[in-house]
């Protein structure tokens, strides 16, 4: 239960990333 939580997190603090980094390459 709490590996699974620590997985979810990580995939979306990758996500997030992947975004942040695009919206940042994007918005100069």
């Amino acid at each position: 239960m709490s590996d699974h939580l620590f997985i979810r997190n990580i995939v979306i603090c990758r996500t997030a990333s992947v975004v942040w980094e695009r919206c940042a390459f994007l918005g100069g």
